[in-house]
């Protein structure tokens, strides 16, 4: 029964002993995978949601086909912002009151409140 108390004597010394100095290296390893997670870029899919006012009366002309209300789109930028963003961004609102556009393109520059660094891909 002599060992059980040398080797818990053991034990807590090997977790107490230069425990300021442990305490810094694990801050140390924190910061530096923070650091480095952080500066990864990566790729993520998020939602866009599409609204559209319809042409005039006056136009003479009809939708053939309701526009999509949604679309998925691939948002490449530091893992960091992308995991901050939500899900659902916000709305892309599609003007088709002049009903002369047979095709609305979208473009990257229309999805709103892209933080710095992010981009469509």
């Amino acid at each position: 029964m002599t060992g059980a108390p040398r080797v818990r004597r053991s034990l807590y010394d090997a977790l107490v002993e230069n425990a300021g100095l442990k305490l810094v290296s694990l801050l140390c390893a924190l910061g530096f995978f923070v650091f480095i997670r952080g500066a990864e870029r990566a790729e993520m899919r998020f939602e866009v949601g599409i609204a559209h006012t319809v042409p005039p009366e006056t136009a003479h002309r009809i939708l053939v086909k309701e526009p999509p209300t949604g679309i998925s789109v691939t948002l490449r930028g530091p893992r960091t912002q992308l995991e901050a963003l939500p899900r659902n961004l916000d709305t892309i609102t599609l003007d088709l009151s002049t009903g002369h556009e047979s095709v609305i393109e979208l473009t990257p520059n229309m999805i709103p409140n892209l933080p710095r660094g992010v981009e469509v891909v």
